[in-house]
């Protein structure tokens, strides 16, 4: 009727309350000028022959696509797509909104008239607040979080370490860590960052599996014989900018304490150098604080909890 183009997101009848907190979520974005971060914004909704049906703007494509048919991305262009999905992730982090999937099929690219690139962060299906229910496995694997493998309670700090698998791809075509199977995926971990801290393997339900008594690494038989620390980042993001090396590496900490924040990682020397045209990002960051989010939207429960397996509805994978 509009006789414009839009993309439309089909869920089916079985997710349906997957749906309905996906929906929450975008419309708690929208109402509170995420869209003006970077974030995808819904249009409309509506129900046709057994699915829900969402609206969007129509993308050029996924950055995984874009990656796949350019190749690596020059640094100008890299620099220029973590600042938007920085501003964005900013935005979800200053609203305890976790996104769960943040990897390269789910940042849209757009192109504008002028032919002017930006991205966009899509794809809320997996989407909670901190104080939600935590489901134990979220992320694909590849950009899955070290603290989510070791099943440790997570927060919005895990989309901060899954950009930065996206720096990666976007960098050299490929992730940072491609393990077959999430033991395998923490080794490739730890072949670059290291063995995580004793300390913070005293917070881990599943450390057993994984390391022995004094915090090492059990012999375990993978189809890969995997070495800590025996690849450098350098060697993973191919590239020699010591800045962009730099940033990675505050990014690909084990402690999200440790890890850079959205806001602290927009105020990064290697971030810096392409502000220039761009507005402080002071302008980008809500001015609302956590007090002052509408609850009566999306009820969360009173005390932050895991859901048992069996009741998570997706198991994903690489």
């Amino acid at each position: 009727k509009l006789h414009t183009e839009v993309a439309i997101k089909l869920i089916n009848q079985r997710h349906f309350d997957v749906a309905a907190s996906e929906a929450k979520i975008l419309e708690y974005i929208k109402q509170h000028d995420g869209c003006r971060q970077n974030i995808v914004e819904l249009q409309k909704r509506f129900f046709y022959r057994g699915f829900a049906c969402f609206v969007f703007e129509l993308a050029k494509c996924n950055l995984f696509d874009f990656v796949q048919e350019q190749g690596q991305l020059p640094t100008n262009l890299i620099r220029k797509f973590t600042i938007q999905l920085l501003q964005g992730l900013n935005f979800l982090s200053h609203h305890g909104i976790i996104h769960c999937d943040i990897k390269a099929e789910n940042i849209l690219v757009f192109e504008d008239k002028d032919h002017e690139l930006n991205v966009k962060i899509a794809d809320f299906g997996l989407a909670c607040f901190e104080s939600d229910e935590l489901y134990p496995e979220v992320q694909s694997l590849w950009c899955r979080a070290p603290e989510v493998l070791l099943e440790i309670e997570y927060t919005t700090q895990i989309d901060m370490w899954s950009l930065g698998c996206i720096l990666a791809f976007m960098s050299n075509g490929r992730y940072a860590f491609r393990g077959e199977g999430s033991i395998d995926q923490l080794c490739a971990i730890m072949e670059v960052v290291g063995l995580p801290s004793k300390k913070l393997l005293e917070y881990s339900s599943n450390k057993e599996n994984w390391f022995d008594e004094a915090g090492y690494l059990k012999n375990l038989r993978l189809k890969r014989n995997r070495v800590p620390n025996s690849i450098s980042l350098e060697n993973i993001l191919g590239r020699a900018d010591r800045q962009f090396v730099a940033f990675v590496k505050q990014i690909f900490k084990y402690n999200p304490d440790e890890r850079l924040t959205p806001r602290a990682a927009l105020n990064h020397e290697w971030i810096l150098e392409g502000m220039a045209d761009l507005q402080q990002e002071e302008d980008f960051l809500p001015s609302e604080s956590l007090d002052e989010r509408d609850d009566n939207m999306i009820k969360v429960p009173f005390k932050t909890k895991f859901i048992s397996s069996s009741r998570n509805l997706f198991k994903l994978v690489a």
